[in-house]
């Protein structure tokens, strides 16, 4: 927190699965039936922040009260986007829409999936509250090979802080082989 940092009115917190209002002067909270020496966990109370593409970075913290010790938190609010697209399967000469494709968000620097959702009956699929950063989008290996893919689709996205929604990054699954006659559910 610094001084170009605008601190956030009305928003509340969690202690132990306990709601607390903030004080009226806005600018922190007393929690009082905290107990000392044992871990609570706190969190910001994502229902009170007025704009509902802004979290907490991170989520909550775990701390060890003290007897007499006043323990100030600082809670960093970002701004996040969506990620939306369509997935498409390719048998053939035949391109239609997916659903129920499990669809991954990977950041790229670490390899780790940090979000995963499943395409809808019109093959739409949404991330929601995706912070900055460099990610992959991609169809998780167990729909590919479901398919019967020849290859891994996969879409790189750097988003910039305070990114608009990052619509239309569609996916394509092209099968290696469709048997012939055969007619799929698109549905794993």
């Amino acid at each position: 927190f610094d001084a170009n940092d605008e601190i956030l009115s009305g928003v509340g917190f969690r202690a132990d699965n306990r709601l607390y209002d903030a004080n009226l002067d806005q600018q922190s909270v007393f929690m009082p039936f905290i107990a000392a020496d044992q871990p609570v966990n706190i969190s910001v109370e994502q229902s009170t922040i007025e704009d509902p593409f802004w979290i907490a970075q991170p989520e909550g913290y775990s701390i060890v009260s003290r007897p007499g010790v006043t323990s100030v938190i600082d809670f960093p609010v970002v701004i996040t986007t969506e990620i939306d697209g369509e997935v498409h399967l390719k048998q053939a000469q035949d391109t239609r829409t997916a659903a129920g494709v499990l669809v991954e968000l990977v950041d790229k620097g670490t390899g780790k999936v940090v979000k995963t959702t499943r395409s809808e009956f019109d093959g739409f699929y949404l991330f929601q509250k995706v912070v900055a950063g460099t990610y992959y989008v991609r169809v998780h290996a167990s729909d590919l090979d479901y398919y019967g893919a020849i290859e891994d689709h996969r879409i790189e996205l750097t988003i910039p802080e305070g990114s608009d929604i990052v619509s239309h990054q569609n996916l394509l699954i092209v099968q290696a082989h469709p048997e012939e006659g055969s007619e799929s559910t698109l549905e794993p």
